[in-house]
């Protein structure tokens, strides 16, 4: 991935699907210069030699660009985060949602004897009973905050202080959820609602309708409804990488969105998801790369789930260099690089230094004598 020294290329280096294309490159224009010959008419009946092949040119311009140079990988397109929903009640499972369903704040989450437990955004576990005269706390002022959000107290003051107002936003909650006047008495019982970050989709249900389940149970697993990248990534490769690096994505259907690391795992495990050491047959272990979306996924790909994806995250950049097509270079006669420049009607072969190689965008940083913006090169024509 490092660039060689100026004057020294090390071909050897470069990886092997650089090696293909940069071969080609080389092949094509030096054969297009008269470079390369075909020996098999010294073996034809009048013992001709064959003239070289010729292959047609054209040309193409350097430019004054900003160019990257990308690892590449294939991920999963999926969802970012992991949480679950355990209940605070013991009782019989009555209902759970199918996997894939989308549960906001507010909505109801799963059934225990015919009872719902709603779904509250926040990072604290319900742990106790909201109830008029309970002491004050980060759990209370989570709730309110919730009961304001939800428009059962617009005027409520998020205090964490369990008061008259909050006894009125909870009853008017209880009625939203279709709680009988009689039984409105500004409780919300250990059970009825479950806290979790962020919207969720469901995952997987870990029980079954009828199953009897005791408080602290697990109901269902769920994801975050955002799309994200996953890349299981070679903990060898991992300094190449950093969180906040942009990275290009090519989806299932081809079409190309943008993203950026938004988190880079600390624990390595096999390729497998077994457990840390080395993988098997000279694998090595991987760690868990999450890159966002930079804008939300065209509708037809919102429901995309575990859909194999390419990525290229940037793990270089040059900016206001030169570049020319990775097709302008040719083999020099001294193990490096040369361009063919073409000015007033001639074209003269020039040694150039390399830098950075976008294979993406087919484009390399180069430098030597005749360079400039604006220089035409020769390239095998199209």
């Amino acid at each position: 991935m490092n660039s060689s020294p100026a004057g020294e290329p090390d071909f050897d280096a470069q990886p092997r699907h650089r090696n293909a294309l940069r071969a080609l490159a080389v092949a094509l224009v030096a054969s297009a210069g008269g470079a390369a010959s075909y020996a098999g008419g010294m073996f034809a009946s009048d013992r001709r030699p064959t003239p070289p092949a010729v292959v047609p040119t054209a040309t193409a311009t350097v430019h004054v660009a900003d160019i990257t140079q990308s690892r590449q990988d294939s991920a999963t397109l999926g969802f970012d985060g992991d949480y679950t929903a355990v209940t605070e009640r013991a009782g019989t499972v009555t209902w759970l949602p199918a996997p894939g369903t989308v549960i906001a704040a507010g909505n109801r989450l799963f059934d225990i004897d015919d009872t719902p437990t709603t779904l509250l955004l926040g990072s604290v576990p319900a742990w106790r009973a909201f109830t008029p005269g309970m002491s004050d706390g980060p759990d209370v002022r989570q709730l309110q905050q919730n009961l304001h959000a939800l428009g059962f107290g617009p005027h409520l003051a998020v205090d964490g202080r369990y008061g008259t107002a909050t006894v009125a936003a909870v009853d008017h909650f209880l009625a939203a959820l279709g709680v009988p006047v009689n039984r409105r008495d500004g409780t919300l019982a250990l059970g009825s609602v479950v806290f979790l970050p962020e919207t969720v989709r469901v995952t997987q249900d870990a029980v079954v309708p009828g199953a009897l389940v005791s408080a602290g149970s697990q109901i269902l697993t769920a994801t975050s409804n955002r799309s994200a990248v996953l890349l299981p990534l070679s903990v060898d490769a991992q300094s190449s990488v950093e969180v906040g690096a942009p990275v290009r994505i090519t989806l299932p259907d081809g079409s190309p969105t943008s993203g950026h690391v938004t988190r880079i795992g600390h624990v390595a495990t096999l390729p497998d998801g077994g457990g840390s050491g080395s993988g098997q047959q000279g694998q090595p272990p991987v760690v868990d790369v999450t890159i966002g979306l930079d804008t939300p996924l065209p509708a037809a790909a919102a429901g995309w789930d575990r859909a194999p994806v390419q990525v290229g995250i940037v793990t270089a950049v040059r900016r206001h260099v030169l570049t020319a097509p990775i097709m302008a270079l040719i083999a020099g006669p001294h193990h490096d690089y040369q361009v063919r420049i073409v000015a007033g009607g001639t074209v003269s072969a020039v040694t150039v230094t390399t830098g950075l190689f976008d294979d993406i965008s087919g484009t390399v940083e180069i430098t030597g004598p005749g360079m400039s913006d604006g220089t035409l090169v020769e390239v095998p024509a199209s």
